[in-house]
């Protein structure tokens, strides 16, 4: 099952969660907090926290459903957990992905041109698939289909 991902940094609910486990982590400067909950009992495993690559943490936990686990620890640089069962299996992990601002906003959608000013039948067929396909507010393609018929003589 894939992880449901939660990337708003202002959302303090869980940032990664599986069918095994939800896990959030937050930092603030040097400071790194964590919070995981369990849907199924794992003995021993082992949660590791790093920052750019570095162990801050490594410790073995006996997980239950309704106990979360909350840590806190100090560290420089980019932070990620990792939560192991006790043969290794990786039961879930997160590393906060850097969220890239967008300075423009695309363009909007302009219209196609008239069906007599487009120059060849195939680019009148291809405007006509694309005005159905994504039912374009300025064109309808029966307008179009209905220019094509003296092309076609």
């Amino acid at each position: 099952m894939e992880p449901v991902l939660v990337s708003d940094p202002a959302d303090r609910s869980a940032k990664n969660a599986n069918r095994y486990a939800a896990v959030n982590l937050e930092q603030e400067g040097k400071r790194i907090k964590v919070g995981l909950c369990v849907t199924e009992r794992f003995g021993q495993a082992k949660l590791l926290i790093t920052a750019n690559g570095n162990s801050l943490l490594e410790e073995l936990l006996d997980l239950a459903p309704g106990k979360p686990i909350v840590r806190e620890v100090v560290g420089a640089g980019k932070a990620s957990l990792q939560l192991l069962t006790k043969q290794g299996r990786e039961i879930i992990q997160y590393t906060p992905i850097e969220r890239q601002e967008q300075t423009t906003l695309p363009d909007p959608a302009t219209e196609p041109p008239a069906p007599h000013e487009i120059p060849s039948n195939d680019e009148l067929h291809l405007t006509g698939l694309y005005l159905e396909q994504y039912r374009h507010a300025t064109r309808y393609r029966a307008i179009l289909g209905g220019s094509a018929a003296p092309r076609c003589v």
